[in-house]
């Protein structure tokens, strides 16, 4: 699927003409709606990268610690990158120790410690389902830059600060932007 500035730019303005009561409430519901993430699947990819290495060449061609929703689990994503670069082998002590030597304690314990880490792989899910992974954590990010960016396209669009000329403007690079950062990831 292409992403289509207009078209996103006339579903906006579509979601923008709520009015009544009806409206405010639909508007109030949608914005106090969690974010869309799956804090399951995250940690499955970090377990992967630790249980089944060879996972990790499909999984950094797909997601970057950015993409992830949870603190843990991009920090986690992270170190791990870090210590293969590092040629650290991907088993849990050696890793930890790599952590604790380069990171301190203080890190290991910010990112839930080693009782985070076995159990991220010991829930790890299926190697050949790695890049499904890694692509459902890809979207979610996607769909989280195209909240915020409506977020922002909101709240310019209620402060009435702003020529309605440069405000229309300033959507529609916005639209063009994400849906060009999307092709580029």
């Amino acid at each position: 699927h292409s992403f289509e500035p207009m078209a996103f730019l006339a579903g906006g303005l579509r979601f923008l003409n709520f009015g009544g009561a009806v409206g405010k409430r639909a508007e109030s519901e949608l914005l106090d709606r969690i974010p869309p993430s799956d804090v399951v699947i995250e940690k499955r990819i970090i377990g992967l990268l630790l249980v089944a290495p060879e996972t990790f060449a499909t999984v950094v061609s797909v997601v970057t610690p950015k993409h992830f929703h949870g603190h843990n689990e991009a920090g986690w994503y992270s170190r791990i990158s870090q210590a293969r670069e590092a040629g650290v082998p991907m088993d849990m002590e050696l890793f930890l120790t790599w952590l604790r030597e380069h990171h301190g304690t203080k890190e290991l314990k910010r990112l839930g410690g080693p009782a985070y880490l076995a159990e991220a792989m010991h829930n790890c899910g299926v190697p050949s389902f790695a890049k499904q992974y890694a692509t459902v954590i890809r979207e979610h990010a996607t769909r989280r830059a195209i909240i915020d960016a409506a977020t922002q396209m909101l709240t310019e669009a209620y402060a009435a600060d702003m020529p309605l000329e440069k405000l229309i403007e300033r959507i529609m690079a916005w639209s063009t932007r994400l849906g060009a950062k999307e092709r580029l990831n």
